[in-house]
């Protein structure tokens, strides 16, 4: 199920609610502002995902953690995601590697 304050939740699940709403509206704000979405490359944020694993957190940790679906984790774990949004990496880098798994 996906979280409210969400353009995933807004734009899937067609939720209307003011958090929904506000987060597409700066999704779509920030998407125009930089003339398109920012993406940054996935191999720094691999490495991070599986200094993470070493460290005894769990993929569905990690997703829950940083607020983003198991399968977008998934995705950079397994080396299917090339390159990722700018936003996506400074989430998941931000987790820091030596704590406890949440």
């Amino acid at each position: 199920m996906r979280s409210h304050g969400t353009r995933s939740k807004y734009s899937i699940d067609s939720c209307r609610c003011a958090s929904c709403t506000r987060a597409n509206a700066d999704y779509q704000r920030d998407y125009y502002r930089g003339g398109g979405s920012r993406t940054v490359d996935a191999a720094p944020i691999r490495e991070h995902l599986l200094a993470l694993r070493a460290d005894g957190w769990t993929q569905a940790a990690i997703a829950t953690h940083s607020g983003y679906g198991i399968w977008t984790i998934k995705h950079i774990y397994q080396g299917r995601a090339q390159r990722v949004r700018e936003a996506t990496a400074v989430d998941l880098l931000s987790i820091p590697v030596r704590s406890a798994a949440a």
